[in-house]
């Protein structure tokens, strides 16, 4: 009958609509819609990001000013913390206000990461340079040239013993005495007394 034929026609899709879908699926390799009317792509332009509209605005400027509108929704999604309207960027005299916006924006940000990044490196460079100030211990005997030999002095000794040719002759002296007192140690002989080839008979 008429009627069932009127239903199943009304569930076939639109040659536009089957057009639309298979570039929503794959509108990351769309960068050019040529002269197509904005009303027919508006739905693909919508699930593009900032940088492939700004592209396809390029390659294709008969979408533009109608494409400004599309740039309020990136503002919201990708600025959602920002106002979406500036009097500034409005009476700007530009045919492209709300482009204009998200590029202030987006300007305004990578100056905030710029600045954040350097204050960061400000603060690490700081805490290095403490960290390596709290470190540095004193250490006179590193300041003294290790070619230099130095002869340490006991303790009780004057430094006039250090000499090692005045200490050579005082040890010598020493070995002579104790020479000496081994050789007459177990003598009972007065130095003085003559001697007698017989007293080893006595």
């Amino acid at each position: 009958s008429d009627v069932s034929s009127d239903k199943y026609r009304s569930r076939l899709p639109t040659l536009v609509e089957i057009a639309t879908k298979k570039c929503i699926q794959n509108v990351s390799r769309l960068s050019d819609v040529g002269t197509t009317p904005f009303h027919l792509v508006k739905p693909i332009l919508k699930k593009m990001n900032a940088k492939q509209l700004d592209l396809v605005e390029v390659t294709s400027p008969t979408i533009i000013p109608e494409s400004d509108c599309l740039w309020i929704e990136l503002i919201g999604k990708d600025f959602p913390d920002r106002p979406l309207y500036d009097k500034a960027t409005s009476i700007n005299n530009t045919i492209m206000p709300n482009k204009s916006l998200y590029f202030k924006y987006s300007k305004d940000r990578d100056n905030f990461r710029k600045d954040s990044a350097e204050r960061l490196r400000n603060i690490t460079e700081k805490l290095k340079l403490q960290k390596l100030a709290n470190s540095i211990v004193s250490v006179p005997e590193l300041l003294k040239d290790p070619t230099v030999r130095r002869n340490r002095v006991p303790s009780g000794f004057s430094r006039q013993y250090s000499n090692p040719q005045k200490n050579s002759i005082l040890n010598k002296a020493k070995r002579d005495i104790q020479h000496r007192s081994i050789m007459f140690k177990n003598s009972n002989q007065p130095i003085n007394k003559r001697y007698d080839p017989y007293d080893a008979f006595k």
